[in-house]
Parts: C-alpha cells; sequence; structure tokens
C-alpha cells in the first residue's frame, strides 16, 4: 500500500503545478502535469489496492481502455475469491457480492468507457464533445453510488433466510448438537453483518478506479502533443486560452481533485475503520 500511497501525494502534486503553471498562461506545461496527475491517480490507487504492483505500473503504457480491462479482471478476481469465502461460509445459501442487476450497470458502464476512448482524440479538441463527455461522466458517478444501496429491511431479509437455511442444514441434516449450531449460527450472523456492513469497503474502490480512467480519457492523447512540435503543429500556438481543454482546464481539475479526496477518504478512514 505505501507505494500506491507515496504515487497519489506525487499526483496531488502533479495536479498542484498544473494549477500555477495554469495561472501563469502556461497552457501546454498545465495540461501535460493535469494528465500526470490523473494518470498516477488511478495508478496509485491500484498499486495501494495490490491490485497491480508499482512496475506493472511504470511498464504498461496503454490507452484508458486498456487498462480499464487489465484492472476490472484483476479486481474482479478478488471479488470472486470473497464469492468463494463467501460460499463456503453458506454451502445452502449463496451470497453473490455483485447481483444480476449491478453486473448489468457495471456492463453499460464499460461500454461508455470503451466508447468514448475510441473518440479520444475528438474529444480533446471539442468543447461540445467535451461537455456531453462530462455530463456523462457525472451520470455514471452517480450510477456507481447507487451500486449495492441495501436497505436495513432487505439486510435482515438475507441474513435471516441465510441463517434459517444453515441452522436446518447442521441440525437436521448434520445433526450436530444444539450448542454447536447456535454457536455456528451466531458467527455466521456477525460476518454477514460485517460484510454488509462494509460492502462498500468491495464496491468503492473500483467505483474510484473507473471514475479516475474515465476522466483519463480526454487527457491522454495530448500528453505528446503538447511536449512536441510535429510538422507544423506547434503546440505553443494551439493549446492557447481558446483550446476546448483550457476552456474546461478548471472543471477538470476539480473533478480530479475530488477523486483525489474520495480516495483518501477510502484509504485513510473506511479501510482502518474497518479493521479496528
Amino acid at each position: 500500500m505505501k507505494e500506491g500511497m507515496v504515487l497519489l501525494e506525487i499526483a496531488k502534486k502533479d495536479l498542484e503545478a498544473s494549477r500555477l503553471l495554469y495561472e501563469n498562461e502556461l497552457y501546454p506545461q498545465a495540461l501535460f502535469y493535469l494528465e500526470q496527475a490523473i494518470e498516477k491517480v488511478f495508478k496509485g490507487l491500484s498499486v495501494a489496492l495490490e491490485i497491480i504492483t508499482l512496475d506493472e505500473a511504470k511498464k504498461i503504457s496503454h490507452t484508458p481502455f486498456q487498462w480499464f480491462i487489465i484492472v476490472q479482471e484483476k479486481y474482479i478476481e478478488n471479488v470472486e475469491k470473497i464469492e468463494s469465502l463467501l460460499m463456503i461460509l453458506s454451502t445452502s445459501h449463496p451470497i453473490p457480492v455483485w447481483s444480476y442487476e449491478e453486473k448489468t450497470k457495471l456492463s453499460e458502464i464499460s461500454k461508455k468507457i470503451k466508447k468514448w476512448d475510441k473518440e479520444a482524440r475528438k474529444l480533446s479538441g471539442s468543447e461540445e464533445l467535451l461537455e456531453e463527455f462530462i455530463s456523462e461522466y457525472e451520470e455514471i458517478g452517480n450510477q456507481l453510488e447507487q451500486l449495492r444501496e441495501i436497505s436495513p429491511e432487505e439486510r435482515q431479509n438475507i441474513i435471516g433466510e441465510v441463517l434459517e437455511s444453515e441452522i436446518k442444514k447442521l441440525y437436521y441434516g448434520y445433526k450436530l448438537p444444539y450448542f454447536v449450531t447456535v454457536t455456528f449460527a451466531y458467527h455466521t450472523k456477525a460476518m454477514l453483518e460485517f460484510l454488509f456492513g462494509n460492502i462498500e469497503l468491495i464496491i468503492k474502490p473500483l467505483s474510484l478506479i473507473w471514475c479516475s480512467l474515465f476522466l483519463f480519457i480526454p487527457l491522454y492523447p495530448v500528453v505528446s502533443m503538447v511536449r512536441y512540435p510535429i510538422g507544423s503543429h506547434n503546440p505553443l500556438e494551439v493549446y492557447d486560452e481558446n483550446h476546448p481543454l483550457i476552456k474546461k482546464f478548471d472543471l477538470l481539475y476539480q473533478k480530479i481533485e475530488e477523486i483525489l479526496i474520495e480516495i483518501e477518504r477510502y484509504l485513510r478512514e473506511e479501510v482502518v475503520h474497518a479493521l479496528q
């Protein structure tokens, strides 16, 4: 986790640098550091959560959607391990971490990321497309926030169904003594309550990674374009105050800053609280 946290601290400094450069009208340089900040955000979080190693983060140089596939596959592997543990705990009543509706919603978000990734270069140079993109980004953020919002009633119903099923299996099926059955049921109930009470710890990281990858899309195509002249392309002339990315700089900066705050809250408050 330590290396990932350091990477996130560097992302903060890159973000601060982009603001200073922007305020001094050094626009190509401001965009370069803005891109560096969001890239380190999703790499730092992925490393902090041990989804990938720091060496993997350094070596991988792909488009946002390719990154998304790599990180998503590794993260879902971890979620499936949690589901396997839950199946051991409750063999007669499987408890999926992802519901069918959630998997459908996540699939739809994946398609949106892929769609915008294909439009990345066009997106970077169009104010109209950027506005549409940011609107969809906020919509995706809202959808991710709604994942796994379980009401207290629904939570108790699920726990009740699992306990009833387990008690019948242990007491009547395996003929275990009553006190053994009750003890097992007590620990099963505690485990389920912990799971539901901390379900955000399972869902939240993926949503933060997805949001940071989404914001990376309009910025990654310009990382080389702002640094070097290519033919008639002069970064100092192209990336001026009228460029769409410069016009939307404040908004993009704000969104990246918000993600960093959410990540810090997640890593330093929620995870620590869950382990207490």
